[in-house]
């Protein structure tokens, strides 16, 4: 394996470990309850992720984290039933998220589900900003 291999491998295992975390942090910055739907919309506002590459993310972060619980039915929350550590609570604390930055997300009367519309184009811009790592 050439000097440039290497360097290749490890900027992608960085990448992926980075991605993990970020995972992580928006799970337990929406409180550690997160429905498929709302973590989808937020990472797909932050790091501009389709529904397929979520999905295959979310697959490798299952791995990851056998801790993670839900996910059975449409509106089943996620939740990581582990401590988070100092150093991501402190990551989490930085991102300031709050149910109130939840709100626009959640369509009014169906728990799941999330809206897709542009009008929150602003609270996703300084979400997306709050999330930059």
């Amino acid at each position: 394996m050439g000097d440039d291999e290497i360097k290749r491998a490890m900027a992608k295992k960085g990448k992926a470990a980075e991605e993990d975390r970020l995972m992580e942090a928006v799970l337990r910055g929406m409180g550690n309850s997160s429905t498929h739907g709302e973590w989808l919309t937020l990472m797909k506002a932050i790091k501009g992720w389709a529904r397929s590459t979520f999905n295959l993310k979310l697959g490798e972060f299952k791995k990851l984290h056998p801790e993670l619980t839900g996910g059975r039915w449409r509106s089943d929350p996620y939740s990581l039933s582990t401590q988070p550590t100092e150093a991501m609570m402190e990551l989490v604390a930085s991102l300031s998220l709050n149910q109130s930055d939840l709100t626009p997300l959640r369509k009014s009367g169906r728990p799941g589900e999330v809206q897709d519309s542009l009008s929150q184009s602003d609270d996703l811009a300084r979400l997306k900003r709050q999330l930059a790592v």
